[in-house]
């Protein structure tokens, strides 16, 4: 299927699971989910915490939120469909950079 540009994409990041309806890319590990965020056109990603390499699910959403603090990428919607430990919550990691990132948004355009 040819994506057009501004096109919504839909990311599944699971080593293990089975890409559920809905989704339109199936990622397996840390550098694949990267190399599609640099492309842009990621709206909404589902993480798993355990990529089965050494870098985890925590890992990537803490590069994703340098990526969107430098400019490169948009922030994308997000869910976390594994548990991650309490330490490395993805969700809580996300809510927080999502809440000061508008935050500091709002505040540049003010």
């Amino acid at each position: 299927m040819l994506r057009e540009q501004g096109d919504s994409m839909k990311v599944w990041i699971d080593p293990e699971l089975p890409m559920p309806e809905g989704y339109d890319h199936h990622c397996y590990g840390y550098n694949d989910s990267l190399d599609l965020l640099f492309e842009g056109e990621v709206t909404f990603i589902s993480f798993a915490f355990n990529l089965h390499c050494v870098s985890t699910g925590f890992d990537l959403a803490r590069e994703m939120t340098h990526l969107v603090s430098e400019g490169i990428i948009d922030l994308p919607n997000f869910s976390v469909h594994e548990t991650c430990p309490k330490d490395l919550d993805i969700d809580d990691f996300l809510q927080d950079f999502r809440s000061n990132y508008l935050l500091a948004q709002m505040k540049k355009s003010a």
